[in-house]
């Protein structure tokens, strides 16, 4: 197994992220309080993206970005059906 400098590892991230990762999870912990609240943040972050890359459905939209669209739709709907839906009724039930 490969080990890497953590001079390597941070590089990585900010070539992935564009930040080191403690800066994401000093952002979750600042903003998230449960499981939903995570899950509502990543809904707004795949918000963001899609509209900043896509263009929403524009006529002049190329195949691409509709195909791009559609995927990160895909995701949160996955997001929304099989995750946030859970989550909330079983605090539903906590309650």
């Amino acid at each position: 197994m490969e080990t890497r400098t953590e001079a390597e590892i941070l590089a990585w991230e900010k070539q992935c992220y564009g930040m080191p990762s403690r800066l994401i999870d000093d952002m979750i912990a600042d903003e998230v309080g449960t499981i939903y609240d995570a899950g509502m943040t990543l809904a707004g972050h795949l918000s963001n993206l899609q509209e900043g890359f896509c263009n929403q459905e524009s006529p002049d939209q190329t195949a691409e970005e509709n195909r791009l669209r559609q995927e990160l739709n895909v995701a949160k709907y996955i997001l929304f059906k099989y995750i946030m839906d859970k989550v909330r009724g079983n605090h539903e039930h906590m309650d």
